[in-house]
């Protein structure tokens, strides 16, 4: 006997199936390690794979970001299913095999040769506690001349601080919470300022412009420089001009889609929204 089941309803609001409501054509990088798409049978066992949500969309664009967990020490998932990221090991960061999980060269080379493009940048994290914190670089991909390409650092505060091209997005100053935290940065080029967004609505500017300029480094969720006190949920990269959407809406989308409010308020939040 055969089950058809039958939708009426296309994820990503074209004729494509994507693994992720917020995957679209121009999607470069989406993980959610809430989603089985990401993690084979949610393990995080050191050799097991981490799946781009949106290959469909990204190895289009000669982008492949799917890898395999890497560590010396340990890591688990929270009950929220966050990642967490303070026991990867104790030695230095290795561009060759870092600790962590290292998404490669290819999505930084393509932001480099697109830099006129309009990019969306969109992280979720939760600092649990300031018990015992460290802070630290989370994610990161360092260039040899213009700084950091993609970094997403947390003080010594516990603050949460996203730089593109170089430039740190100039988020509002927040108080430390155990609450889970989206920011976003919009990157419109190398000629305007960047505008920043938390929990699904707009902030500012930033005051300079962003650059990028020289070779960067692997792209690396884990222990760039040290190894911070945090959980990480989710990561979503997308070329606006291959989208052609709007960052104020994909931002909002986001949020939604995870809360399941707005337009998705037929569906259960994600899991990591109300515990860590």
């Amino acid at each position: 006997m055969a089950l058809i089941l039958q939708t009426k309803e296309n994820i990503g609001g074209s004729e494509k199936l994507y693994r992720d409501a917020l995957v679209a054509d121009g999607t470069l990088l989406l993980v959610d390690f809430s989603n089985r798409g990401t993690l084979h049978g949610y393990s995080v066992a050191k050799g097991f794979p981490v799946r781009d949500l949106a290959r469909e969309s990204s190895e289009v664009l000669g982008i492949k970001n799917s890898t395999r967990f890497n560590y010396e020490d340990s890591t688990h998932l929270s009950e929220g299913l966050g990642l967490w990221c303070g026991d990867w090991g104790s030695s230095g960061y290795n561009d060759g095999d870092p600790y962590g999980v290292d998404f490669g060269k290819d999505l930084m080379e393509y932001i480099v040769a697109n830099k006129e493009h309009e990019f969306l940048i969109t992280v979720w994290v939760r600092v649990p506690s300031l018990t015992g914190f460290s802070g630290g670089r989370v994610i990161a991909s360092m260039g040899d001349v213009g700084g950091s390409g993609i970094n997403l650092n947390i003080t010594n505060q516990g603050i949460p601080n996203l730089f593109f091209g170089g430039i740190e997005g100039r988020f509002a100053t927040i108080d430390p919470t155990t609450d889970v935290l989206q920011r976003s940065i919009h990157y419109r080029g190398t000629s305007n300022t960047m505008r920043n967004f938390t929990n699904g609505e707009f902030g500012r500017e930033t005051l300079t412009n962003p650059n990028f300029e020289g070779d960067y480094s692997n792209l690396v969720l884990g222990r760039n420089t040290g190894n911070p006190s945090v959980y990480m949920y989710r990561i979503l990269v997308e070329d606006l001009t291959v989208s052609g959407r709007v960052a104020d809406t994909v931002v909002k989308d986001d949020w939604d889609y995870n809360n399941g409010t707005g337009k998705y308020g037929y569906m259960e939040k994600r899991p990591f929204i109300d515990q860590a």
